[in-house]
């Protein structure tokens, strides 16, 4: 019987016997960090349609609709430029879509709050990178602007920066505080002075949590409205 070399499939690469990350710890946490990255652009730019043309980057809704009325009869209406600061490509001289409704009359442009605040032109990914720089000096303002000036070539001040870290960490204090909005409810017999009575919980189900829980001596559906509307007033929802 003749033996005969067969080739590693290509398309088998992703497979754990092949995967050259399992084996270094840098390529590991650099793929980790890839896949965080193409998974938010994704999620930013899935409601957008984007391209370059003469070195202009086009903004403009994927579907357009009037946020005035919800109609989407809708036409352009001109661009707004604007100069965008990104991390990686720099200053990106950039167009934003107008639009005008055919059935109010209303003026709006393409919403991208999701990229760059209204009143700033540096971007969430060019602020997200100065924050995650912060962490890698120490909070030094000086090493961070000296970093960023390295990389893009762009001098920002030290106030700017530190606005933009005690920016961060009141937003990361108040998202801790605060509930998703996602709940999950579940009951549990407890026992009391010997009898039964029933325990209601509700969870938050991102932040892995209890909202509220309260001891009843019925499992019914009039107690459970009472404690769903109880433990959710006035809370995310």
């Amino acid at each position: 019987m003749t033996s005969t070399k067969k080739l590693a499939p290509i398309d088998g690469l992703f497979d754990q016997g092949y995967k050259l990350s399992y084996y270094s710890e840098s390529l590991s946490k650099y793929e980790k960090n890839h896949l965080k990255s193409i998974e938010k652009d994704y999620n930013v730019f899935k409601s957008l349609n984007t391209w370059y043309k003469r070195d202009i980057f086009h903004i403009e809704m994927l579907v357009p609709f009037c946020p005035k009325c919800f109609s989407k009869f809708v036409i352009k209406n001109g661009v707004k430029e604007r100069k965008l600061y990104f991390y990686h490509e720099g200053v990106v001289n950039s167009e934003i879509q107008m639009y005008k409704c055919k059935k109010c009359g209303k003026k709006f442009k393409t919403d991208i709050t999701n990229i760059v605040d209204d009143n700033s032109n540096f971007t969430h990914e060019f602020k997200e990178k100065c924050i995650e720089l912060a962490g890698l000096f120490f909070g030094s303002i000086r090493k961070i602007a000296y970093k960023i000036k390295k990389d893009t070539g762009i001098s920002i001040s030290r106030q700017t920066i530190e606005n933009w870290i005690l920016g961060y960490e009141n937003q990361e204090k108040e998202t801790n505080n605060r509930y998703s909005g996602y709940y999950i409810f579940d009951v549990e017999w407890i026992k009391l002075n010997s009898v039964w009575n029933y325990r209601f919980t509700l969870f938050d189900s991102k932040q892995n949590i209890i909202v509220a829980d309260e001891i009843y001596s019925e499992e019914n559906s009039t107690n459970i409205k009472k404690f769903l509307e109880e433990s959710t007033r006035n809370k995310r929802k």
